[in-house]
């Protein structure tokens, strides 16, 4: 029955890695940082910045520019404190992941 076992659940054959590899890379994740601009380009098409910008708009049209300039003052103070908050978690998953260690038992040609 082990020798079954073996068979079974024998694990990949160091050439089979090799060929694994070649094909999917290495087994790793990696973390993609996102450009300021990205971030910014997605925050202004949130539905609330929109809101603000149309307001902001109408406002200028109809004439009350200190309304539409004070819109677009709390828009970009909006957006700079999100980004602001983006950064600090992003620093803080950075740190987390440095100190996180994964350790993976493999079963190769029968041995483990």
């Amino acid at each position: 029955m082990e020798s079954q076992k073996t068979m079974l659940f024998g694990g990949l054959s160091n050439d089979e890695v090799e060929k694994k590899r070649l094909v999917c890379g290495f087994n790793e994740t990696k973390i993609k940082k996102k450009s300021v601009f990205l971030r910014i380009g997605k925050w202004l098409i949130s539905p609330i910045s929109l809101m603000l910008i149309l307001t902001a708009i109408i406002s200028f049209a109809i004439g009350k520019d200190f309304d539409g300039w004070f819109i677009t003052f709390l828009l970009f103070l909006n957006m700079t404190i999100s980004i602001w908050q983006e950064r600090k978690a992003d620093k803080a998953i950075e740190k987390l992941s440095e100190h996180l260690l994964v350790s993976v038992r493999v079963l190769r040609m029968g041995f483990g």
